[in-house]
């Protein structure tokens, strides 16, 4: 039940508490890993009480406001999580941009929102996990990238978030070869797969 026992987890995108990013940090602390998630403007008194909440489980729980689709935010991200609990041997990447768009709204900017946070912010945190990985004296890691359905038919008025999300898949398949012979594993994960009536997004 605790084989994750000693293991510092990082969770992003954890903003409310019926997400997918909640629901992740609880199975990992009830497996025993400590926690270090990121949310983006969450309600200060939820986010204490749901501290509290993993920490009730027998673990550590630190977390950090991050916008994700700032140039800086994987170096911030990493520097903050290795000086409260130390350097981590999971990441989730669960952090999601999504605003409907259709061909009829889809401009530059709304393009280059889901861009930032999506694709660049996801790259980023994966790049700068890995470097720094190789750095540590860790064996084993771990990338999981959270994605949607958007290879599974089509995402009507979702054009900008399930070409970003797209492009998730293309990204582990090729880094998940490139890291694989520092232990690192890298695998994308559709929540909605396993969860009836589809996901919420963070």
């Amino acid at each position: 039940m605790y084989h994750l026992n000693n293991q510092i987890a990082v969770v992003t995108g954890v903003s409310h508490a019926q997400g997918i990013g909640a629901a992740i940090c609880r199975k990992l602390a009830e497996s025993g890993a400590d926690i270090f998630f990121t949310y983006w403007q969450a309600e200060s008194e939820w986010l204490k009480d749901f501290q509290q909440e993993i920490k009730m489980k027998g673990v550590q729980c630190a977390c950090s406001e991050i916008d994700l689709s700032k140039d800086t935010a994987s170096i911030r991200l990493f520097d903050h999580v290795t000086e409260v609990l130390g350097f981590p041997s999971i990441l989730i990447n669960n952090a999601a941009h999504s605003k409907r768009d259709g061909y009829k709204k889809l401009d530059a900017q709304l393009l280059d929102d889901h861009y930032a946070v999506n694709m660049r912010g996801t790259l980023l945190l994966s790049v700068e996990f890995a470097r720094r990985f190789e750095q540590s004296e860790l064996k084993k890691g771990r990338i999981i990238n959270i994605i949607s359905g958007q290879g599974q038919g089509p995402m009507v008025e979702e054009l900008a978030y399930g070409a970003t999300k797209g492009a998730i898949s293309a990204f582990t398949l090729s880094l998940s070869a490139e890291v694989a012979p520092l232990g690192i594993t890298v695998n994308a994960v559709n929540p909605a797969q396993q969860i009836p009536g589809g996901c919420q997004r963070s």
